[in-house]
């Protein structure tokens, strides 16, 4: 019977996270090129957000989803739409944060729980607090 170690599973996960990055960001385009995005600059829709800072912020969401916990690609995906639709720091929003960190519940039905356990007003307090500061966030390895 073959046998992969775990080191070998491990030099393959940055290529899967990538690969899954890409994905992300062809859905971002696909599905949502409509979506106002506030970068620093200023406003801009997702489909003309550069390849590379797309991915980068992308990447970041991803990161930031899975510090909550959440480990399947539809609950990551689901999170990071949600930064770009709602707001890049929209998990900083009290109510919605609580959930996200609620222990009772297993990381990825943390995302579902957010439809029964927040409400209309959460959700536009996490747009009104939208901080476009918050997409400026490093490229992993770059100073860190």
């Amino acid at each position: 019977m073959l046998k992969i170690r775990s080191e070998q599973i491990e030099a393959f996960q940055p290529v899967s996270d990538q690969q899954f990055a890409r994905r992300v960001v062809d859905q971002l385009r696909s599905k949502h090129p409509e979506i106002i995005v506030r970068l620093l600059p200023g406003p801009t829709l997702v489909n003309r957000i550069p390849e590379d800072r797309l991915l980068i912020m992308v990447e970041q969401g991803i990161e930031r989803a899975r510090s909550y916990g959440l480990t399947w690609e539809s609950s990551i995906t689901g999170f990071v739409v949600l930064m770009f639709r709602v707001a890049p720091n929209f998990d900083q929003q009290p109510a919605i944060n609580r959930v996200l960190t609620d222990q009772q519940f297993a990381g990825d039905a943390r995302i579902q729980k957010l439809v029964e356990l927040t409400n209309t007003t959460d959700w536009w307090q996490a747009k009104e607090r939208y901080d476009p500061g918050a997409w400026q966030l490093k490229r992993k390895g770059a100073g860190e």
